[in-house]
């Protein structure tokens, strides 16, 4: 599904850029904490440099627990729990109904053919997810369930004057620390 939100997309765009940002400094800055590489290296002789993460998460404001049909699942590894606790946010801002984590391991190579293994690996990987995106996409059992008018605001995002998507929020982690945002 594709939204012609300009409003939207100015949104997210603005965290993608921040978190390349973050990405690009901490990989050239040399002086962060290094954080083990989520898969083992790509090639032979690539070397580790930073492990960042990035996240969208879906979530309803109300904390009945029937607001919410299911539990919250990522898309990318599993159920992630649909309590307030477990999901990332706090008690006052509600529960989390579906989570999806990218997380990127950044490595040097040393010579062009490396670069292309990884370049192939990569493109292999993401392929292999967005097939598993599209099984996953079409169960209804992932939404919540469609609120009355008033109650609106708890379930969609009535901020953008061109759409309204379901409640939102992106997460980045692009240095690492002792203890994950995730």
């Amino acid at each position: 599904v594709r939204v012609n939100s300009t409003e939207l997309a100015m949104c997210v765009d603005e965290d993608i850029r921040q978190f390349k940002y973050e990405v690009e400094e901490a990989t050239c800055s040399g002086s962060i904490p290094r954080r083990t590489p989520t898969v083992g290296s790509p090639t032979d002789s690539a070397v580790p440099l930073l492990s960042a993460q990035i996240g969208l998460q879906f979530y309803t404001k109300s904390k009945k627990p029937n607001s919410v049909i299911g539990t919250a699942v990522s898309w990318f590894g599993g159920a992630t729990g649909a309590t307030s606790a477990g999901s990332g946010l706090s008690i006052d801002e509600g529960t989390s109904w579906e989570e999806w984590k990218l997380i990127l391991d950044v490595f040097r190579v040393e010579s062009i053919d490396e670069l292309q293994k990884m370049r192939q690996r990569v493109a292999d990987d993401i392929g292999e997810k967005v097939l598993d995106i599209c099984e996953h996409i079409n169960h209804n059992h992932y939404t919540p369930k469609m609120p009355s008018r008033t109650e609106i605001p708890e379930v969609f995002e009535t901020r953008f004057s061109d759409c309204q998507p379901y409640l939102f929020k992106i997460r980045r982690q692009a240095v690492p620390s002792e203890k994950s945002v995730f």
